[in-house]
């Protein structure tokens, strides 16, 4: 149990990131800790999103990051969605973890060199992931973001677990037709909750002719 006075509150200081561009668009200035959750359709620009985000997160950033590729692992496909979000970048501050279970996640978080970042692709991949576990997971290791990435079914997140993660992230982010659509706790001053293009190309011909409706 924790008591804090309204002074304490107002006087706490918390890491948040200096984003910039678009990134501030979207994302607002978030806490680098916690949880954001990702999800979308099949094909629809997620994990290339990810990648994007990873890729921002080390190189202007200079934060440790973990892509644990569950969907995908480490075949051709995955391979050239790597090269093409120019992750050589990121050098070994970019590690990719392939076939891990919540033990062996635990195992790296409790390494001294951890990474900062952990990115689940994709948490309807991870078969000893119960909902239980990843709030055990946010609890155990306060300090760290974990970025979830689930399934749709529809506009809404598949499986309880997501519906839950949805609703517990302080960043929310749907990606539809190579865009990513915010709902942002760390909007503020101007800043958050503008959609981000993925893939400039790839969004024109999608959304051509339609009404985007976040």
């Amino acid at each position: 149990m924790k008591v804090l006075s309204n002074g304490q509150l107002l006087a706490k200081k918390y890491q948040t990131a200096d984003f910039t561009g678009a990134w501030l668009a979207s994302f607002g200035k978030p806490e680098l800790r916690g949880t954001w959750f990702v999800w979308g359709g099949s094909g629809q620009g997620k994990t290339s999103f990810l990648l994007q985000l990873a890729h921002y997160l080390v190189v202007e950033h200079d934060l440790r990051v973990a892509y644990v590729s569950l969907e995908q692992g480490d075949c051709k496909s995955f391979q050239c969605q790597w090269a093409r979000a120019a992750m050589a970048d990121c050098g070994n501050r970019v590690q990719l973890w392939i076939d891990f279970s919540v033990a062996d996640l635990r195992e790296r978080l409790n390494n001294r060199r951890a990474p900062h970042v952990v990115i689940i692709d994709s948490i309807n991949y991870m078969a000893t992931l119960s909902l239980k576990g990843m709030s055990a997971l946010l609890r155990d290791y306060p300090r760290t973001l974990f970025i979830l990435n689930g399934h749709a079914k529809g506009e809404e997140p598949k499986g309880e677990i997501g519906t839950v993660m949805r609703f517990h992230a302080d960043v929310k982010i749907r990606v539809e037709g190579y865009k990513a659509f915010f709902s942002s706790r760390f909007a503020g001053e101007g800043h958050g909750n503008e959609p981000y293009t993925i893939w400039a190309e790839g969004a024109n011909i999608y959304w051509s002719g339609k009404t985007i409706d976040n």
